[in-house]
């Protein structure tokens, strides 16, 4: 086996899909779907849905924003969060692990990952709507 083709070839993987950084990036914090509610409900923060507009069509959370992660990938921005950490989100938890040094580098503030997706909001009753904002 050839180990350095193997490594450089996790290394293009892990940047291409906006892994940590080799300098230690922090990981964002996975947040369960009451607590996030509760730090929207209080102020101390916002939801940013990363599924794309087909997706958001169907049913989403209200509030949200929607930033779609084909847009993070041609570099778009969420911009000026102020004081309040982003907590992202999907419709499983799947693509913003999968993104969540790329989602981290996104804010300054704190960041967190919507654990289970809107599957999980969904399952503890949570406020769904239909169709777009």
């Amino acid at each position: 086996m050839n180990e350095p083709f193997f490594r450089r070839i996790a290394a293009g993987v892990r940047r291409i899909l906006g892994a940590a950084d080799a300098g230690g990036a922090a990981r964002p914090t996975a947040i369960d779907a009451l607590a996030a509610k509760a730090r929207v409900d209080d102020g101390r923060a916002i939801l940013v849905d990363i599924r794309e507009p087909g997706e958001v069509a169907v049913e989403r959370i209200p509030g949200a924003v929607l930033l779609p992660l084909s847009l993070i990938a041609a570099g778009a921005s969420l911009g000026e969060t102020g004081a309040k950490a982003a907590i992202f989100l999907c419709r499983s938890g799947a693509r913003t692990s999968l993104h969540a040094g790329r989602l981290q580098r996104l804010c300054a503030g704190e960041v967190y990952l919507l654990r289970g997706g809107i599957m999980a909001w969904k399952v503890k009753g949570l406020p769904m709507a239909k169709g777009r904002n």
